[in-house]
């Protein structure tokens, strides 16, 4: 179910729906562009949103939610075994600095061709997130507006 075909919505230096006024400037700014809700085989529903930098690159955000933690782990696990590789991984944390959940960069190869599609995810309580693009610093930038982690300790 499409719940806006033309939402603009920007998530950028000014202000992201997450943490608010932000201090620092950001590399790119996001305009939404359909925001939804629909079912999901496996998951209670998924949320989703398709975003795009002032560059023209396309974000896309999942959150698919799950009647358990456990079960969103194993969906989070899965994920992670069905990528071409593991760029990275670590903790995600909050702004506060308490982990969150586990979280992973990951590159899905297509076969028969060159593009190669980027996802970071991570659980929190009973849902995964998945971010989606083709572009890794666009992808990490939009993780840092949306859901800023904890200051760097000094």
């Amino acid at each position: 179910m499409l719940l806006g075909a033309w939402a603009p919505c920007y998530v950028g230096a000014a202000q992201s729906p997450a943490s608010g006024p932000s201090s620092e400037p950001s590399g790119h700014q996001f305009r939404a562009e359909a925001l939804g809700r629909s079912g999901k085989k496996g998951a209670v529903y998924v949320s989703f949103g398709r975003y795009v930098s002032e560059d023209g690159v396309v974000v896309e955000r999942f959150v698919d939610s799950y009647k358990t933690p456990s079960e969103a782990a194993a969906a989070f696990y899965e994920l992670k075994k069905s990528a071409s590789h593991v760029l990275q991984q670590d903790w995600k944390t909050g702004p506060d600095g308490v982990r969150i959940g586990p979280r992973v960069e990951l590159a899905f190869d297509r076969r028969g061709d060159a593009t190669r599609r980027n996802v970071i995810a991570w659980t929190e309580k009973d849902s995964l997130v998945r971010l989606r693009s083709k572009s890794l610093a666009h992808l990490r930038d939009f993780e840092k507006q949306v859901r800023p982690a904890a200051p760097p300790s000094k």
